[in-house]
């Protein structure tokens, strides 16, 4: 009888303990690796440049943790923007490392271009781009220079879901109490 109540009583004890233990979700995301030739760097009038890279090879490198995939990249474009990266821009002219955001992404499949608008950034808020953030250069020395070999390193980070009530019909409005009272 006793074994069953030192049982129970420690059963309980478990069980307050861990009331009040709250785990958050966090964004979960993995980085794509872009290569390609010559890229060429414009800057605009609003601090944003224009960046082309020609000759994209058709397939990329996805790092999911220990894990690597290949896909098309053409789907780069699906993706949401904007979106993190370091841009990496090696030429006799020049060799540049850079944190930036890209939006306004396009791709030309048939003759392998990748056209974006890209703004610098200070620093990187997401930890996926953490291994290629040493030996960053501020990108104005690119501008209106050539690279022969360009990468991008993309964090794609996918949204944590959210804990919201959505009825179950779309002409649902909830009342007093919690009901469901039809507005259609």
């Amino acid at each position: 009888m006793k074994i069953y109540l030192r049982n129970g009583l420690f059963g309980l004890l478990l069980l307050i303990s861990t009331i009040g233990i709250v785990v958050g979700a966090e964004p979960s995301g993995y980085t794509v690796y872009v290569q390609g030739a010559e890229s060429s760097i414009d800057r605009t009038s609003d601090g944003i440049y224009k960046i082309t890279i020609q000759d994209v090879i058709p397939f990329s490198t996805i790092f999911e943790g220990d894990e690597l995939f290949l896909f098309q990249t053409k789907h780069i474009v699906n993706e949401t923007n904007p979106m993190n990266a370091v841009l990496i821009l090696s030429g006799s002219e020049m060799e540049l490392k850079s944190l930036i955001e890209i939006s306004s992404i396009s791709m030309d499949t048939e003759q392998n271009i990748i056209t974006f608008l890209a703004h610098p950034l200070e620093f990187n808020s997401g930890g996926l781009l953490k291994p290629f953030l040493n030996g960053m250069v501020d990108l104005d020395m690119a501008t209106g220079k050539r690279a022969n070999l360009t990468a991008l390193y993309l964090e794609i980070i996918h949204p944590v879901a959210e804990n919201k009530w959505s009825p179950q019909f779309p002409c649902c409005v909830e009342g007093p109490g919690g009901q469901c009272y039809m507005k259609c």
